[in-house]
C-alpha cells in the first residue's frame, strides 16, 4: 500500500468539535454557571480533554 507523506482532510477531533459550536457550549456553561469555581481547565476545555 501507498501511504501518502501529507495529510488530507481534518482530524477526527476537529470534525466532533465542529458538531459543537463554541456558542452553545458557553450559554450551557453560563446556565449552569460552571465555571465559577475552575483552577486549571475552563468547561470547554476540559471538553476537548476528554473527547
Amino acid at each position: 500500500m501507498n501511504k501518502s507523506a501529507g495529510f488530507s482532510g481534518q482530524p477526527i477531533i476537529k470534525q466532533l468539535l465542529k458538531l459543537l459550536p463554541c456558542n452553545i457550549v458557553s450559554r450551557i456553561v453560563k446556565a449552569n454557571d460552571s465555571d465559577r469555581y475552575y483552577k486549571r481547565f475552563k468547561t470547554y476545555d476540559y471538553l476537548v480533554t476528554m473527547l
